[in-house]
């Protein structure tokens, strides 16, 4: 296991990403729980941001697909809008231990 990042860095509701096995992982904190997924669009493989941390929509509602403009639930990687829909992102596990997000790999 290596630990990804703290939890108090992570704002509430706000997506980060993160080097993880082999690429990045996007993590959303809500509360004490946090929800991660594969930074990669269902509909066409490619990273869901142009720029690092760029993974929110103007809101700051939805993870939003740069290329193409698909909205995700930031809790549960469902796709709500966009070609996608109905489709989600790839969750990925991590742990919580000691105030830390932790992950294998």
């Amino acid at each position: 296991m290596r630990k990804l990042v703290d939890m108090d860095a992570l704002t509430p509701g706000i997506a980060r990403g993160f080097r993880a096995r082999g690429g990045t992982v996007i993590l959303v904190r809500d509360g004490e729980t946090v929800s991660a997924f594969r930074d990669s669009c269902p509909h066409l493989g490619v990273d869901l941001a142009w720029n690092p941390d760029a993974y929110m929509d103007l809101e700051n509602r939805y993870i939003q697909c740069a290329t193409h403009g698909a909205l995700f639930e930031p809790l549960t990687g469902e796709c709500v809008f966009g070609p996608c829909i109905g489709d989600r992102l790839t969750p990925v596990e991590v742990v919580l231990r000691d105030g830390s997000v932790w992950i294998d790999g």
